[in-house]
Parts: C-alpha cells; sequence; structure tokens
C-alpha cells in the first residue's frame, strides 16, 4: 500500500523559490494561495515523498 497524502511544507513561496524548494524524486502540488501588495502571487506547496526512495533495492 503507497501513501497517498501530500504533506504541506511550512510557508507561502513565490514563484521564483519553487525551484530550491522541490527535488526530481519526489511528487508536488503547486496552490496558488493569494497576491502581495506588490503584485507578487505566493503559493502554498505541497510534497508527497517517493515510495521508491523509501523501499529497498535489491
Amino acid at each position: 500500500m503507497t501513501d497517498t497524502t501530500f504533506n504541506r511544507l511550512p510557508g507561502l513561496f513565490r514563484a521564483w523559490d519553487l525551484q530550491f524548494r522541490t527535488n526530481q524524486t519526489d511528487d508536488y502540488q503547486v496552490h496558488y494561495v493569494e497576491i502581495t501588495e506588490c503584485g507578487t502571487p505566493l503559493f502554498a506547496l505541497y510534497r508527497r515523498a517517493s515510495p521508491l526512495i523509501n523501499q529497498e533495492i535489491v
């Protein structure tokens, strides 16, 4: 059985910050939250760890 739960990473992120918060092995969902007074959109980031990383390779 695999875990299909996405866990929210704390904080809100600008679009250009997302590349520093993700990796190539996990699954992510990005949700628009709000726009700042200066017009910058902010996003919430949800992560689900890859099940292949948690399994031992034989």
